[in-house]
């Protein structure tokens, strides 16, 4: 993704977030389209909540591939907890 290729580029969450934003379209725009317009809106700018509202409202992207790294990540846990023992 291109935060992981220029991590230089966008060093603050608010930066993430406006330049994710930037590719949403349909439905999602009209999601998001109130905090762009309307100043009254607040929006703290944290990347981790506009992920999890992403994927609330629209589910993972890749179902899969989460599933995936999901496993993974429990496979690496437990094989590091085993081998501390």
């Amino acid at each position: 993704m291109a935060f992981d290729s220029r991590p230089r580029k966008f060093t603050t969450d608010q930066q993430r977030v406006s330049f994710a934003a930037s590719y949403l379209s349909d439905i999602a725009m009209l999601w998001w389209q109130p905090t762009l317009v309307d100043s009254r809106t607040v929006y703290s700018g944290d990347w981790g909540e506009f992920v999890d509202q992403l994927n609330v409202y629209f589910g993972q992207p890749d179902l899969a591939q989460a599933s995936e790294r999901a496993y993974t990540h429990s496979r690496c846990t437990t094989t590091s907890m085993s081998t501390s023992t």
